[in-house]
């Protein structure tokens, strides 16, 4: 490695102000000379004429003498891995009134931040790699702060930080991205290793001055609204489960925010082939090891159910590299048996459910299925759910919606949706509680065209714990096949459930796509009825009437092509029939030809499908009843506020930033503009951005309607 000399100035000039050094401080030395970080401790206190106190690797490696070295040669600074300083604490060190630390290498979390707070006068957190010369942010951990993860800052004087997409793009506020780093700190590159410097010193296009370059660091992260800049892991520690994207430092650090984990490391594994898990490896925080159901449920609390770990493994300590930092390779295979009972094991306690027991254990590939056991908790997601539920329908002739699995996610309780006695239309309810938990006022979210709302599970999550967040599921209005049509037969049934779960306003209303439309008409009917709506938000909601009838067919047709894009999920889902058969109806309806003539086409073309057991669960989708009812729809004005949620570069439409809503509400009209992904706004890591936006707009109607 070619370092840049320059840089190594530059970062201990800035250390000399914050976090500060003088000729009265001493520094005691405890990094091993292989890591780049024991230059700062060598050359910061020659710079500046403070004392340096070098310990033995004996010394740096015994939590005993080096308390002593604290205690007896008054040190005022020093810098160590999170490793060495949890090693101090566990031998009981006290802490020094007037100590500096600097905490680096590897994350620190929230627990071992306030400990060091506690026994310290001040605590800084520093990041950065070897290439651009040892650290480039740091940030001052304040003891008044709640958040879990600390944030690893700004950066230090004549450094660039830059968070970018795919694309070399920058990312928005609360979006994850990989963090380049340009500045003085920029090393020359690697020595003897052309192409490796090329890949990973590349170009700085942000920069005004010739030659600029930019670090590709490999790491993740993101911005906060204050400017302070979270470390999310490495990119490599990026994995893909079953389509999502998951950052493992975002799960590591909610489990190190539990008050029983000391510490957390999370991986992948895959130790039978194709069967991927993420396996959380745990240190407890005193005896006894909490329970894994315990800490499943801490993650659920704060995270989507497909960034919870499936294992939990408890470990006296975690594996260590001789430069202090986690060896994630060392870390043991996990019990699999063990580990994959989240509950007391209790069989089925009946012939219905041990049948049930079988359909999981053949949807799961999990041997033993226990009555108290949790779909999720197996390893189930929505497209193995769409595979149980047809498994059930043909075992058992009820075809169950897959929003059952939100009220009934234990064996125990499926089968009591499943027995005879349960077949009043309470089973049949629209209103999900996707996440029920919670002090404020409910917020209720209308479907979209695809007419479920396991689209909103991720969403619910990252909005919080404490906001209730209900679906409105489209059912049919006899609990069977007879599905409303029109917008206004939608609203008012979804407003008899709303009404019956919550009698009174404020109301606080969402919708996506045509469902904004239908939340819309609710809110309307809410308003005529004497009702206080406090809050009425539409995410990507089209408005026919707002269209120019003049465009050609064939921009409409990009239009649709453009939707289709938007719910590529279900139609991977539908198969290359169902997702036929769904462009074929889109077709027509940007044709405008909503004849007999075109109806008889695509009923045809559906018999022709014969259409697989699990298609009939999109029974709406593939019909297109809710799109359909959307075209039809024309709005009446409101007296009251809209609030936009719209991705850039969207709809074209003659009033393109309101999508056709703005003149029609009359108290307002507020558009929140967010990334554009083909893949939709609901996935990772858009749904973050959408999820924030969202939140602080609805604290805000909370607030102002006295319910905050």
């Amino acid at each position: 490695m070619q370092i840049s000399h320059r840089g190594l100035t530059n970062l201990i000039t800035s250390v000399q102000h914050e976090p500060g050094l003088g000729a009265a401080d001493t520094l005691l030395s405890v990094t091993t000379l292989s890591f780049d970080i024991a230059e700062l401790e060598l050359y910061l206190p020659l710079t500046v004429g403070a004392r340096i106190m070098i310990a033995s690797r004996e010394d740096a490696v015994d939590a005993r003498r080096l308390i002593d070295l604290l205690g007896d040669s008054r040190i005022t600074a020093m810098q160590a891995t999170p490793a060495t300083w949890r090693m101090l604490l566990e031998a009981g060190w006290t802490g020094s009134p007037g100590l500096k630390i600097i905490c680096g290498g590897e994350t620190m979390t929230r627990d071992l931040a306030n400990q060091l707070l506690a026994r310290s006068a001040s605590v800084w957190n520093g990041y950065g790699p070897t290439e651009t010369t040892i650290y480039s942010t740091f940030y001052r951990v304040l003891p008044e702060e709640k958040a879990i993860a600390v944030p690893i800052g700004r950066p230090i004087a004549n450094t660039g930080i830059y968070i970018l997409d795919p694309r070399k793009q920058p990312v928005p506020i609360g979006v994850p991205g990989d963090l380049f780093i340009s500045g003085e700190g920029v090393a020359r590159g690697y020595l003897h290793q052309p192409e490796l410097t090329a890949d990973k010193f590349l170009p700085n296009p942000f920069a005004s001055e010739p030659g600029a370059r930019m670090y590709r660091t490999g790491d993740r992260a993101s911005y906060r609204t204050n400017g302070n800049i979270d470390f999310l892991g490495r990119s490599d520690f990026q994995v893909k489960i079953r389509g999502y994207r998951i950052e493992l430092g975002e799960v590591e650090a909610v489990l190190a925010g539990h008050p029983l984990i000391k510490q957390a490391v999370v991986i992948l594994r895959e130790d039978s082939p194709g069967e991927k898990r993420l396996v959380a490896y745990l240190v407890a925080a005193g005896s006894p090891n909490p329970a894994p159901q315990q800490v499943r449920d801490h993650v659920r609390s704060a995270l989507p159910e497909y960034m919870v770990p499936g294992l939990y493994v408890f470990l006296p300590s975690l594996p260590l590299t001789p430069n202090g930092k986690i060896d994630r390779k060392a870390l043991p295979r996990p019990d699999k048996d063990a580990a994959a009972a989240p509950t007391r094991f209790e069989p089925p306690a009946s012939p219905l459910e041990q049948q049930l027991a079988d359909l999981w254990s053949e949807t799961l590939g999990v041997a033993r299925i226990g009555r108290r056991d949790n779909f999720f908790d197996l390893g189930g997601h929505s497209l193995l759910a769409v595979k149980l539920f047809t498994r059930i329908e043909r075992s058992f002739g009820k075809r169950l919606p897959l929003a059952t699995l939100f009220r009934a996610p234990t064996l125990e309780q499926l089968a009591r949706v499943l027995q005879p006695k349960d077949e009043s239309p309470a089973s049949w309810l629209s209103l999900v509680p996707i996440q029920p938990q919670g002090s404020k006022p409910p917020f209720f979210c209308v479907h979209g065209g695809a007419g479920n709302v396991l689209l909103f599970r991720h969403l619910a999550a990252h909005v919080g714990p404490d906001q209730p967040f209900y679906g409105l599921q489209a059912q049919g209005l006899d609990g069977k096949t007879k599905y409303a049509t029109t917008v206004e037969e939608m609203a008012a049934h979804y407003l008899r459930e709303i009404r019956q779960f919550q009698p009174l306003g404020p109301y606080f209303l969402g919708g996506y796509c045509m469902g904004g439309a239908v939340a819309y008409e609710i809110a309307r009917r809410l308003q005529g009825e004497g009702e206080t709506v406090a809050f009425l938000g539409m995410i990507d909601t089209y408005n026919p009437e707002g269209r120019d009838e003049s465009r050609s067919f064939g921009r409409r047709l990009g239009l649709f092509r453009q939707k289709i894009r938007f719910h590529w999920e279900n139609m991977a889902q539908l198969g290359p029939l169902g997702g036929s058969r769904y462009l074929v109806s889109k077709i027509a309806l940007a044709k405008g030809r909503e004849s007999a003539r075109w109806a008889v086409k695509i009923g045809n073309f559906s018999k022709r499908m014969r259409l697989k057991p699990e298609n009939r669960v999109f029974a709406v989708f593939l019909e297109d009843v809710n799109d359909r009812a959307g075209q039809a729809y024309q709005p009446q004005p409101w007296p009251g506020k809209i609030t936009f949620f719209n991705p850039r570069s969207n709809y074209d439409s003659d009033i393109h930033f309101e999508l056709g809503w703005g003149r029609l509400a009359q108290g307002g009209f507020e558009l929140i503009e967010l990334p554009m992904n083909p893949g939709g706004l609901f996935v990772e890591p858009y749904v973050i951005r959408l999820a924030s936006e969202l939140k602080g707009r609805l604290e805000k109607a909370q607030l102002a309607s006295g319910r905050g």
